[in-house]
């Protein structure tokens, strides 16, 4: 296996969440990370691109299902989830839901959402009671962390019949919600669920120790190595010295515009590179590929280049599909600018190359054999 260096932008801090199916043999990763276990063996297949102009829709709906996802939630971010328990007592006056948002222990819940409506934590006291706004004395909130040693939530046992001091939620971060229904404060139904939610605990290499931290270097690396939802590499396939790097930039305090923020979240977090709040499009097919939010960020200045960490072949047997994005006073340079390439004369080593002439005109070369002799010139012919 090839050493993996992902390449952290350093514009794109945004929040991971993952997707794979429980009982479905195609896995993909879409906007905060849904991640699942395939039953037998995970087979990992190419799935059909789908429409990522919303990559989140849905992460915070709770919907009521028999078989779903196990969600790895990396950085904080608004989320709901599927709802494994819906039962009434008291002649259908009371019901109790339970939705797991995670299948890992979280760092914290804070804000509980019903529908659009923000029940604060200190409006939950600590026998899980809302005590102030129009839910006060209409529902009960109990927040399970999804710890190793978690314990089968005690009030959900006297309540319900069906849920056991065994049914514990090891690993499973979840909510427990009694809702005394009434016309007046519940008039379309039982609400939609969400909360926001603190997720996963990450190492840190630099200190060598596990804690919560939305850092987006060190998340995107412990999906790298991580061995039950993620990629599974070694620690040895992974360039340390690169991720400490990142990690460190994405510490630096970043210059914002100041604009009137409304701010939802379970702690305030400075300017910083974090992956809270939106979305980072991840998908699986056979492997990591990063899409459209990511990219690498170089400075711009002459002579700066990522080299690929793999040996792969060099000759192109099919399509190539190829995208920079460059400033327009990079569009007249004084002399052919190389944009981005797969082409070096050591070894006559040669795949493509994307330029940018000094007339204007945009140039691929490629290589048929991955050699210097099978180079093709095609060259624009407008002028960009």
């Amino acid at each position: 296996m090839p050493q993996i260096i992902p390449f952290i932008a350093q514009a794109i801090a945004e929040f991971l969440f993952f997707e794979i199916g429980i009982s479905a043999s195609v896995a993909f990763i879409t906007g905060a990370l849904y991640v699942g276990l395939i039953v037998g063996a995970i087979l990992l297949i190419p799935k059909r691109p789908e429409d990522f102009t919303n990559p989140l829709a849905g992460r915070a709906t709770t919907v009521r299902e028999p078989v779903t996802t196990r969600k790895l939630i990396y950085g904080e971010i608004k989320v709901s989830g599927p709802l494994i328990l819906l039962e009434s007592t008291n002649n259908n006056k009371r019901w109790h839901m339970v939705i797991p948002i995670a299948g890992h222990e979280v760092q914290k819940m804070g804000t509980v959402y019903f529908n659009d409506h923000p029940i604060f934590e200190d409006h939950i006291d600590a026998s899980g009671f809302v005590t102030q706004g129009i839910f006060a004395g209409k529902a009960r909130i109990r927040k399970n962390l999804g710890s190793d040693a978690q314990v089968a939530d005690p009030v959900l046992v006297s309540e319900v019949t069906k849920w056991t001091d065994q049914h514990r939620g090891r690993g499973v971060a979840y909510l427990y919600t009694q809702i005394d229904y009434d016309r007046d404060t519940y008039s379309n139904g039982l609400p939609n669920i969400a909360v926001i939610a603190q997720g996963r605990k990450v190492f840190d290499t630099r200190i060598s120790g596990s804690f919560y931290n939305p850092n987006t270097a060190l998340c995107i690396r412990d999906f790298l190595t991580d061995k039950k939802y993620g990629v599974g590499a070694e620690d040895s396939e992974i360039d340390v010295t690169f991720f400490n790097s990142d990690a460190n930039t994405c510490d630096e305090d970043v210059l914002t515009p100041v604009h009137i923020h409304r701010i939802e979240s379970v702690d305030i977090v400075n300017d910083e590179f974090t992956l809270n709040g939106s979305s980072l499009k991840f998908f699986v097919e056979n492997k990591v590929r990063i899409l459209s939010s990511g990219y690498l960020s170089l400075p711009g200045e002459a002579g700066d280049y990522a080299s690929t960490p793999d040996a792969t072949a060099l000759d192109i047997t099919g399509d190539i599909d190829l995208q920079c994005e460059v400033a327009l006073d990079d569009w007249t340079p004084a002399v052919d600018n190389v944009l981005i390439n797969k082409f070096t004369a050591a070894g006559n080593q040669r795949s493509y190359t994307l330029s940018l002439s000094s007339s204007g005109h945009l140039q691929l070369i490629w290589s048929t054999n991955g050699t210097a002799g099978g180079l093709l010139f095609p060259k624009s012919t407008i002028v960009t």
